[in-house]
């Protein structure tokens, strides 16, 4: 949902087999993005997942250009994963 240029996501919590929504993309991918979301992918779902993408990968420039650092190398990992996953689905 989308509101005063803010983007919202609303959780639903139904009773159900808890492997079945999990099966179109990695698990990991569907617990980031969210199953449902993923495989309908509205034009919101679009708009707040392809900004989520240019924002990590913003981030994950600044980190290549402050240098190697222990703790920069982990969160560079972190980040392109999650890189990978929302490429994955979108």
């Amino acid at each position: 949902m989308e509101e005063d240029h803010k983007i919202y996501e609303v959780l639903v919590a139904e009773k159900g087999d808890p492997k079945r929504p999990y099966q179109t993309y990695s698990y990991e991918a569907n617990l980031l993005l969210g199953p449902f979301l993923a495989q309908k992918q509205s034009d919101i779902f679009l708009k707040k997942w392809t900004g989520e993408l240019k924002h990590l990968k913003s981030i994950i420039q600044q980190l290549e250009q402050a240098g190697y650092t222990y703790e920069n190398n982990e969160k560079y990992q972190e980040l392109s994963k999650q890189v990978k996953l929302i490429e994955e689905v979108l």
